[in-house]
């Protein structure tokens, strides 16, 4: 189904809203935004269109309207929404694996091993060990 001029009107409203929303994104005109919507999208399929005017209405970095013009590129894998971009200082990486302390794998398999129940596989621990144990405690705490 391709998309008509209603739909133009529609995804004028929708983009500038999104813009509104999209934290650290300009507003865009009306006027202009559809003036590029209905110049480049009309006549083309309505789910494509949407979608152009969806991915470029929530990028931060799409400056003017005009950018609906463009293909939108996603950002690669490596580029993770919520890491920062820019090389970690030492006091915000994990000391095990140099990711961001905090949101690294290694905090996660942390999290995960303290979730996970004992092991009932386990054989209980000998009486002689556990009274050994109590001992033990017991002279750290007098002295």
């Amino acid at each position: 189904m391709p998309a008509n001029d209603q739909d133009a009107r529609a995804l004028t409203y929708l983009a500038r809203r999104l813009r509104s929303e999209t934290r650290g994104a300009r507003e865009w005109d009306e006027t202009g935004t559809y003036a590029v919507i209905k110049a480049e999208l009309v006549g083309l399929n309505l789910a494509h269109a949407m979608e152009q005017v969806l991915c470029h209405a929530t990028d931060a970095e799409a400056k003017t309207p005009g950018a609906i013009r463009r293909n939108f590129t996603p950002p690669k894998p490596s580029e993770k929404p919520g890491e920062p971009s820019r090389a970690l200082r030492r006091s915000e990486q994990c000391v095990r694996c140099g990711g961001l302390a905090g949101a690294c794998a290694c905090t996660r398999e942390h999290m995960a091993a303290d979730d996970d129940p004992p092991s009932p596989d386990l054989p209980p621990a000998p009486p002689s060990l556990t009274a050994r144990l109590a001992r033990i405690g017991s002279k750290e705490s007098d002295a």
